[in-house]
């Protein structure tokens, strides 16, 4: 996957000759998915759902549209760890939890907000 994405990021220059820059794996890390980018549609959903304003949403409220949004990535994530795909050298990677996330002690949506900041980077993956 990483090798077709590389083809992406390699400068092209127009001005003449120049060697093509190469970049390793380690230095392209991109956002895979963000739980912010379906905040907007869990909010609507639930706010439809419970018949309440968004004005009127307490703190709970959040928390439960944040964990709404996250749902499709969480599952990802324990996916991925369940089949030791998470990069323990990662900033995010967690040993304790990673193991409880495969063993089911945790869920993925635990451990996406603990460790990975609500999001999954392409270097969280090994």
């Amino acid at each position: 996957m990483f090798k077709k994405l590389q083809s992406l990021f390699k400068k092209k220059s127009s001005v003449g000759e120049q060697a093509d820059t190469k970049i390793e794996e380690s230095q392209v890390d991109f956002p895979i998915d963000r739980t912010d980018y379906f905040f907007d549609h869990a909010l609507v959903f639930y706010c439809e759902e419970n018949n309440i304003p968004s004005e009127k949403l307490s703190q709970s409220d959040m928390q439960e549209i944040s964990k709404r949004a996250a749902f499709h990535l969480s599952i990802f994530v324990a996916w991925l760890a369940k089949h030791d795909f998470l990069n323990p050298q990662s900033d995010g990677f967690n040993l304790e939890d990673a193991q409880k996330l495969k063993n089911e002690k945790i869920t993925g949506t635990d451990y996406l907000f603990k460790h990975l900041d609500e999001k999954l980077y392409s270097s969280e993956i090994s």
